[in-house]
């Protein structure tokens, strides 16, 4: 066995490693979060106090960070299988080996910008799981998610009560 195929045989298996991994733990992730979300919608103060707990609970085990790691490796496991299928193509065919390396170049530069764009502008959509790992991105997760911003200037909602008269 040359030590090209050995190389491409390890890429291969470890990317398929990491995609059945990442398979099994959204499917716990699943079960996980099933346990979250509420069967009625809950009219009970009771109610309101166990949805609390459970999202405390959540908070306490980091159930956000694991769930959102997910996707970190699947995209792990695709950038391992790419390197494979560049080596293999490469010494098959150093035409489709090149045409290989650059789509695989031009996947790993777009996944660059969309990892650093969010540095550049905390309101940008463009993000990857990466991204949650710099401070910076992070804190600008939650200016993203905040509306006070664009509708803390608009005045209350009022409630108007109309009485209809029998007669």
């Amino acid at each position: 066995v040359s030590k090209s195929s050995l190389i491409v045989n390890c890429l291969w298996f470890t990317s398929l490693g990491l995609t059945l991994f990442s398979a099994l733990c959204a499917v716990l992730a699943r079960e996980w979060l099933a346990k979250y979300i509420p069967v009625s919608p809950g009219i009970h103060s009771s109610d309101a106090c166990q949805r609390l707990l459970r999202v405390k609970r959540a908070q306490q085990w980091r159930l956000e960070s694991v769930v959102t790691g997910i996707p970190l490796l699947i995209q792990l496991a695709l950038f391992l299988f790419s390197a494979g299928l560049v080596l293999f193509t490469w010494n098959n065919s150093l035409a489709l080996g090149v045409l290989m390396l650059c789509l695989t170049i031009s996947a790993i530069v777009l996944y660059i910008l969309d990892t650093v764009f969010p540095l550049l502008s905390p309101a940008c959509p463009f993000q990857t799981t990466a991204s949650r790992f710099f401070p910076v991105v992070s804190a600008s997760a939650k200016y993203n998610a905040s509306t006070s911003d664009y509708c803390g200037s608009l005045p209350p909602i009022r409630t108007y009560t109309f009485r209809i008269s029998d007669g």
